[in-house]
């Protein structure tokens, strides 16, 4: 863990929860963007760690930054299972209860030269990756869903194959259920709005190192 403090103003406790959050800034406009510390909660993320804060105001603040242990941890974290064997067509599932996300999603998958498929319900998404599991090499699963939550989609997907390839979605900053996620397997983690070209550049460099694997 790696602590840094200060002696400032501190931060109201009415906004503590916030400080994370994509673009919110207590700076007036053309100041700040509101990005800087939702980066930086990315990024801790994306290696599996954690930051926490506390602050008081008129007493300053304290950010702890926990990191893995080990290389080996940090591994387990974000690359989770070992790289599968890849289908002769290989399917990508986008599963997000926003039909535009998903639409949205897809294109930029397809664009990429890669299939994807789908699904606004994690039901029929389910019922799909069970009857083409042998196709599915990778989903993209959102965290908040009123059908079914990330978590228990996950867990359903990895009853039907062990080895599922999961990426996981999430617009809140503070996710207990995505860090959990994380550490049941999920490979990666992230934060939306999603950069689609950091997305993109993932799932190639999951293919190239799929491919690489089987030589």
């Amino acid at each position: 863990v790696i602590k840094i403090s200060d002696t400032g103003t501190g931060i109201d406790a009415a906004i503590l929860d916030k400080i994370f959050e994509p673009f919110f800034t207590t700076k007036p406009a053309q100041m700040g963007t509101g990005l800087g510390l939702s980066m930086v909660y990315g990024i801790m993320q994306n290696h599996g760690g954690w930051v926490n804060v506390a602050s008081s105001e008129g007493e300053g603040s304290t950010f702890e930054l926990y990191f893995p242990r080990t290389v080996a941890a940090m591994k387990a974290s974000t690359e989770g299972q070992p790289l599968r064997k890849v289908s002769s067509q290989p399917v990508i599932l986008v599963i997000d209860d926003e039909p535009f996300l998903v639409d949205l999603t897809c294109r930029f998958l397809e664009r990429s030269g890669f299939r994807a498929k789908g699904f606004t319900d994690p039901i029929e998404a389910l019922d799909f990756f069970e009857r083409h599991v042998e196709d599915v090499y990778l989903t993209i699963l959102d965290m908040k869903m009123p059908q079914l939550d990330g978590r228990s989609c996950f867990q359903r997907m990895l009853e039907i194959d062990p080895q599922a390839q999961v990426a996981v979605l999430s617009g809140y900053i503070q996710d207990d259920a995505a860090r959990t996620i994380m550490q049941e397997g999920a490979l990666r983690y992230f934060q939306k709005p999603l950069r689609y070209s950091e997305l993109i550049d993932w799932v190639k460099d999951r293919f190239k190192s799929t491919a690489s694997n089987a030589e």
